[in-house]
């Protein structure tokens, strides 16, 4: 058995061969590009429309200027700049680490506090509340 295989190995063609070494390459790239980090913006920009991606990117540049690792003087974390008074240093210290759960947790804080019928996302509606307040 181990003798067919070694012949099939041999009997392929030069032109395979090479066919199967610029696969291997291409998967190689597919897989390095799939791995690079993506910024919080982006992530953002991948889970809402045009017009609320340009209300959010106002909202958190006022709150944090995006910087996922923001912590304010009355202790609001991230991007989001959520308030965390009765959660664990772990548990900030974890919603620190990653901006992608900042951007969940605060566009699910977004639709359940602002929501309406003519703001289904509430971002909009949660940047008006923030020019007229100072706060979301």
């Amino acid at each position: 058995m181990l003798k067919i295989k070694i012949r099939i190995i041999l009997i392929l063609p030069k032109r395979l061969r090479d066919i199967v070494k610029i696969l291997k390459i291409q998967m190689l790239l597919i897989v390095a590009i799939l791995c690079l980090p993506v910024s919080p913006k982006d992530y953002a920009r991948s889970k809402i429309n045009d017009k609320d991606f340009k209300c959010l990117v106002e909202l958190w540049n006022r709150e944090s200027r995006w910087n996922h690792k923001s912590i304010s003087r009355t202790q609001d974390y991230g991007i989001p700049q959520r308030h965390m008074p009765n959660h664990t240093n772990a548990q900030r210290k974890a919603f620190l680490r990653s901006p992608e759960k900042q951007i969940d947790w605060g566009l699910n804080y977004l639709r359940h506090r602002y929501a309406s019928e003519s703001d289904a996302s509430g971002i909009c509606s949660g940047l008006n509340h923030s020019f007229r307040k100072g706060w979301y």
